[in-house]
């Protein structure tokens, strides 16, 4: 699985770089503005509200491509550019979202110490 791979190899080199704590403190800050940011971007896609929906989309792509998590970002690059490629939001919105479940998964077991 590429993407547990590359989150688990970024969480890694955080850790070497920072320290644990850092980490658990960046993931859980992502974690909270993630939930967030995919409410916004749902809410901006019911209201037609493309240009907040393609910056949301930006924003969560380089955070999400921080921590590793390239499946997510690579969602978050079409979803913001949804409208120029002239693709579903809602389908895409679901992807991110499972996206970030899965991502949230592979986080928690590194956490946890399952890694």
């Amino acid at each position: 699985m590429p993407q547990q791979e590359s989150i688990l190899a970024m969480l890694t080199q955080l850790a070497i770089q920072l320290d644990r704590q850092s980490v658990v403190e960046l993931v859980e800050l992502f974690f909270d503005n993630t939930s967030t940011t995919l409410a916004k971007i749902t809410t901006a896609a019911s209201k037609g509200d493309l240009v907040l929906l393609s910056q949301e989309a930006h924003a969560l792509k380089s955070s999400s491509a921080n921590l590793g998590a390239v499946g997510l970002s690579n969602v978050c690059q079409r979803l913001e550019r949804s409208q120029q490629l002239n693709l579903s939001t809602d389908a895409l919105i679901n992807e991110a979202k499972q996206e970030f479940a899965d991502a949230t998964t592979i986080m928690k077991n590194w956490l946890a110490g399952a890694h």
